[in-house]
């Protein structure tokens, strides 16, 4: 059983969504709801089927059909509803959404193997066309936005006109069309990803100029939702929370102590994926989100399960089974039958569990417990909307701007070698210098997420007289607003400098390394 904001749930009392947003399989799906509710306007995201029975008892004011990692010259590609077509309701399709209105009315899709367009990209507008709707408010002639396409769109359907093409040439495809008759639009990039320049103007301007809709989402009744929500799913019973100390867990455990009362039971899993000291931090935080940590230390059954695989994929999904069974025999113990995670939006995004690829397995996602109920009441949320609930409910700064910390911890930031003991030790440590030095020099503040790891690929040196051969150290610094997409942070040299002299004091450090490319097309953690 699982709850969560920007889906429709049994029971709902609100009025229904004003825009339906067509779930067609991009991982970026939830960040168009996240847009809209920055103007104020909730929406229902829905995969095809489901938004074909919902269509037939509610009118939306707006659609959006978003990306995929489909191509619409696929054998059985994803499909909205046909009805749709003739609803004479505003239509907004990105990526492949506006690939699929091209090709459904008669235009031209080709796939470019190999040849595909990702990440930043510029792109040139038509000002003829400006007062079409879309592009209001945009002056300059040209946008750099975010691309993540194969296809591309060479002919358009009949009754549509360019608006925007690639930078390199006027004839190399269609970057943006319009039909006003059809009321319809499409964009072959996609505004809800940060990086794409003024792509906030560009929903806004489809969903409140062009759909009409009226703002009726207000971020201050936010927790009260959610709260009740939750308390309806979980009546009289008792709960258990994963708590981990971080925003996530530390926001919902203070929001539903309160009314839980001693029914809810925080708990942490110590598998030796901790850095040093974290556990005095997580009992500390616990006392601010108003409940007692019990804490559980285990370290022997996960090392285990973790000692002969270098599969990034392979351990996240080991350390899956050992923290569901670690988690069922606590809750057991505690005599609860829900257990309530702090699980957010992109966590089920990367998981594949909202229908795109799976990025990568997260923990607590898709679990199976026997016998326990799961809640995920933030499954709707980004990290930026739990940030700010957790200042609504008074927590200290320090726990709202903490940086995420994966599930399985340190033991997927050993990577090319399977987890010991040992080189959770040399982690350990390292990570304690790294984080020193960078709050030191007021850099780690400027960073949404710091991650160290262990690359173990020896390289040659030399220590004394001698020769040596150890791993390297990775770090890598990302700045992003959604944690689905992000720039790598530029360390400065003289920090960087100081950092490697640190690290390599250490005889069991070979080299230090620093990573800065962008999410995508890398991830924040490196398995």
């Amino acid at each position: 059983m699982v709850i969560g904001l920007g889906e429709l749930q049994k029971g709902q009392t609100m009025k229904a969504p004003q825009v339906l947003i067509i779930n067609l399989g991009s991982q970026y799906t939830d960040l168009i709801d996240r847009s809209l509710r920055d103007f104020g306007v909730r929406s229902a995201i829905l995969p095809p089927a489901r938004a074909n029975d919902w269509l037939r008892s509610n009118t939306p004011k707006a659609i959006i059909l978003s990306g995929s990692d489909a191509s619409v010259n696929d054998p059985d590609p994803p499909a909205p509803p046909e009805v749709i077509l003739t609803a004479d309701i505003p239509i907004l399709g990105i990526c492949y959404g506006m690939q699929w209105l091209a090709k459904r009315l008669g235009g031209q899709v080709i796939s470019r193997t190999g040849k595909g367009n990702y990440g930043r990209t510029e792109i040139h507008l038509t000002h003829d066309y400006f007062d079409q709707g879309l592009l209001d408010g945009l002056l300059a002639n040209w946008l750099v936005v975010h691309a993540s396409h194969g296809d591309v769109v060479t002919h358009l359907p009949p009754g549509f006109t360019r608006i925007a093409w690639p930078e390199t040439s006027t004839t190399a495809g269609v970057m943006a069309m319009v039909s006003s008759e059809r009321k319809m639009w499409g964009v072959q990039f996609h505004p809800e990803v940060h990086e794409t320049q003024h792509g906030s103007t560009i929903l806004s301007n489809f969903v409140l100029r062009i759909a009409g809709c009226e703002k009726d989402w207000n971020p201050r009744n936010l927790a009260d939702e959610i709260r009740e929500e939750t308390l309806h799913v979980i009546g009289d019973r008792n709960a258990i929370i994963g708590f981990s100390g971080g925003v996530d867990s530390t926001t919902l455990t203070a929001l539903m102590a309160p009314s839980l009362g001693n029914r809810l039971r925080a708990v942490t899993i110590d598998g030796g994926q901790l850095r040093e000291g974290e556990i005095l931090q997580i009992i500390e935080t616990a006392k601010s989100a108003g409940v007692f940590d019990r804490h559980s230390m285990a370290s022997a059954p996960f090392v285990r399960a973790l000692s002969d695989t270098l599969d990034a994929e392979e351990k996240r999904k080991r350390f899956r089974v050992v923290y569901r069974d670690a988690f069922q025999t606590l809750a057991r113990g505690y005599g609860a039958s829900v257990v309530m995670q702090g699980s957010l939006a992109p966590d089920f995004i990367e998981s594949g569990a909202t229908g795109g690829a799976n990025i990568a397995s997260h923990h607590n996602v898709g679990l199976t417990f026997d016998g326990l109920d799961q809640v995920h009441p933030f499954r709707g949320l980004f990290k930026y909307e739990v940030r700010a609930l957790g200042q609504e409910l008074g927590l200290p700064a320090d726990i709202c701007t903490r940086q995420p910390f994966p599930g399985p911890g340190l033991f997927v930031r050993i990577v090319g070698a399977p987890v010991t003991e040992e080189r959770l030790a040399l982690l350990r440590l390292v990570d304690r210098d790294v984080t020193y030095i960078l709050q030191a020099s007021g850099e780690y503040q400027q960073m949404s997420q710091l991650v160290v790891a262990l690359l173990c690929v020896n390289t040659a040196g030399v220590r004394g007289d001698g020769r040596s051969y150890k791993p390297t150290i990775a770090i890598r610094g990302l700045v992003t607003s959604d944690f689905m997409t992000g720039r790598g942070f530029q360390i400065k040299e003289e920090t960087r400098r100081k950092l490697t002299r640190t690290l390599l004091r250490n005889p069991e450090v070979g080299n230090v390394g620093y990573f800065e490319a962008d999410k995508p097309p890398c991830r924040t953690e490196f398995e």
